[in-house]
Parts: structure tokens; sequence; C-alpha cells
């Protein structure tokens, strides 16, 4: 009984119902034999399991703030000075692609947020080299990195991609390089199509930028269009009018209230297309220059998903 009182006196608030049990295991037990050898037991389990102080708790892992992107790859830049990782917004494909630099400090390893960076893409086809279309990055505070775009025209059945990223050291005005080499799929529903214009023969990509998550009901129906004027330059072109007409080819319907895409500049056109079901869609398109003369007809986007 002694034990037990001296027990009881110093218990910790959180013993409380720990206690209650043995005490009224203790009535129960007082006039039996085996008390005075279980009290002992039972009072040192209640001592080191029961009344211990919590464990420290433990620092959750960092949280990577790059993991819901695609990596190509790292590497450090030329001058020793800067490291630069490159990321997609998904697997490189023939189309509309966001591209993040992440470039750090060899010395700190701090990310570094006020550096010129480019982008350079390349095709090397053997016999011939070339490159696309790309808005140069900015820096991004939401991702913690340069965001950019590059829109690749072919994939790299052709040939073999590279992107070069260049960073200029905002300490020693040193420009690093970092060349990344990269597979570029054409998606089953391609994202871009080129034609050669009727009325001047330029040759005109347009890209799919918008929807990448089609579903049921008002779509964005966003394009982006660029002019290859040579190898090395392909400059947006935003005064374009473009209509388009959506359907459904296996139904044999189309969808109402749709809105034709305008420019909003640098070679970009924003419009809504309406999609009434899931299913299987081809958004058709109609192109004009700037005096409405009829560049081409034939161009389409075929979009299909399951999802409402």
């Amino acid at each position: 009984m002694n034990l037990y009182l001296r027990l009881k006196s110093h218990q910790k608030p959180e013993c409380c119902l720990y206690f209650f049990a043995f005490n009224n295991l203790n009535i129960k037990l007082m006039n039996s034999k085996l008390y005075l050898g279980l009290v002992p037991i039972l009072a040192l389990g209640l001592i080191m399991g029961s009344c211990k102080k919590d464990d420290p708790q433990t620092e959750p892992d960092p949280v990577d703030p790059y993991e819901d992107l695609y990596k190509i790859g790292e590497a450090d830049a030329s001058f020793n000075e800067l490291h630069i990782a490159l990321y997609m917004g998904e697997e490189p494909f023939m189309g509309y692609n966001y591209v993040y630099a992440v470039v750090t400090d060899l010395t700190t390893n701090e990310v570094i947020s006020n550096c010129n960076v480019t982008y350079l893409p390349m095709m090397d086809m053997g016999s011939m080299q070339h490159s696309s279309p790309v808005e140069q990055p900015m820096w991004n505070a939401d991702t913690l990195a340069y965001a950019g775009t590059v829109t690749f025209i072919m994939p790299s059945a052709g040939g073999t991609w590279t992107v070069s990223v260049k960073a200029e050291n905002p300490a020693t005005h040193n420009v690093g390089e970092a060349i990344f080499g990269l597979n570029v799929i054409n998606k089953p529903e391609p994202k871009l199509f080129s034609f050669v214009s009727a009325t001047n023969g330029d040759k005109i990509f347009v890209a799919l930028v918008e929807p990448r998550e089609p579903h049921t009901d008002m779509n964005d129906f966003d394009l982006v269009i660029y002019n290859k004027l040579d190898m090395l330059t392909f400059p947006p072109v935003s005064d374009l009018q473009i209509s388009i007409e959506p359907e459904m080819p296996t139904m044999g319907h189309g969808s109402p209230n749709n809105v034709d895409p305008v420019s909003t500049g640098n070679g970009h056109y924003h419009g809504k297309v309406n999609f009434t079901m899931m299913g299987y869609w081809r958004v058709n398109m109609e192109i004009r220059d700037a005096n409405g003369d009829l560049m081409y007809d034939q161009g389409y986007f075929d979009i299909t998903f399951n999802n409402l």
C-alpha cells in the first residue's frame, strides 16, 4: 500500500487514467496473496511506459518545389560558377512546352533569382541544323525558376534535339552555358501543325496551348503561331484572322456558342470551344491574313477526353 500511495502522490496528469485502472485492480486484489507481488511489477510498467516523456517531434522532410516537373538534367555551367538544372512541365513533345531553369551559385548553393537566362533549342539532322520558336525565360517566384517556353517543330525521330541554357552570373558578369540533350515525342493527337501560306508562301507553325485538360462545357482554346524566316528565326505572327468549327466526327454533330480566337499579342490567340459531351472531338480551323485573304483551311486539332 505504501508503494501505491507514493506512486499516486507523484503521478503526472496524463497518467490519471492508468492509475484509475490500477486503483480498481488494487481494490480487487487487496486481500489476495498476489497483491504484494503484482504491485511492484505494475508500478514499474506504469513508470517506464505510460508516464515517460513524449518523444521529441521529428522535423518533416523538406518539400522539393520542383517535384511536379519533368526533369531533363543538371550540369555545372562553363566558368564553374553556376549550376543549372533544366525542367519541363511534362515529357517534351512536338508543340508548345513550358521550360524551367534553376540556377544556383556553386559556392553558396543558393538559387539565384537576378541573372539573365536564355534558351537556344537546336535540332541536329546530320546534314543540317535548325532551331525552333522560343519565349525567353523570366524569373518566376511561384516556381522558383526561370520560366519560358520552347515550341518544338518536329520530334526527335528526325534527328537530335538539344537545349542550350546560358546564364550570366550577376556577381562576375561571366556567362556560363550548359547544354542538355532531350527526346521530343509526337503525341498521339499532335499539338502542332504547319502549312505554307497560300497568300505569300511563308512557312507557318500553329501550336495548341489550351486546353491541356479538356472537359465538357466551355474550354479555353488558345493557340500560338510563328513564321519561319530562316533556320534560326521564328518570329510570332499576331495579325491573323482565325475561325474554328468543332465537330464530333463519329457522332455527326458540332457544338454551339464557340468563340473564334483573337490575337492577344506575341503570336498568342485566345478563344473558347464548347465540348457538349466527352469523347473524340476535332476542332477545324480556317486561317486568313490581316487583309482577310485565305491562307489555309485544312488545319485542325484532335482532342479526346473521357472525363466530365
